[in-house]
């Protein structure tokens, strides 16, 4: 008889372990889960580009011309530019696959909490093998 060995587990309802990972309501069995990976999603960069790109250029051409309101609107360009940069961080998943398919079991946007649990899910499954071997 077995006995279940945990690797990770947290607040958030995640456990993986020799016998199965639990990913909030849904759980699977570690000897069914064939690989483990991170997805990095970035966000689209273009509207922060064109935001900065604007007030770059109607920043001097109110300047020079003595136009508040053009200045006022390169200066609100640029700056929801940089606030855009600013509030698009990263996404990181952390995906599974199975017999019945590839599944996204996490999303976050701490790289360093997706590497946690994904060298989780490795050594559950690495260990997992072992027995199934000997």
């Amino acid at each position: 008889m077995t006995s279940e060995r945990v690797y990770y587990s947290d607040a958030n309802g995640i456990s993986i372990g020799t016998e199965k990972a639990v990913f909030g309501e849904h759980s699977y069995t570690t000897k069914r889960i064939e690989s483990v990976s991170i997805v990095r999603q970035t966000r689209w960069q273009t509207p922060g580009i064109m935001m900065m790109m604007l007030g770059v250029v109607l920043l001097p051409i109110g300047w020079f011309l003595g136009n508040s309101g053009v200045l006022l609107v390169g200066a609100v360009g640029f700056l929801s530019g940089t606030f855009y940069f600013r509030r698009k961080r990263p996404t990181f998943g952390v995906r599974i696959v199975t017999d019945r398919g590839s599944t996204f079991v996490l999303a976050t946007f701490q790289k360093f909490y997706a590497e946690q649990v994904r060298e989780a899910v490795l050594r559950a499954m690495e260990e997992t093998r072992a027995d199934s071997a000997g």
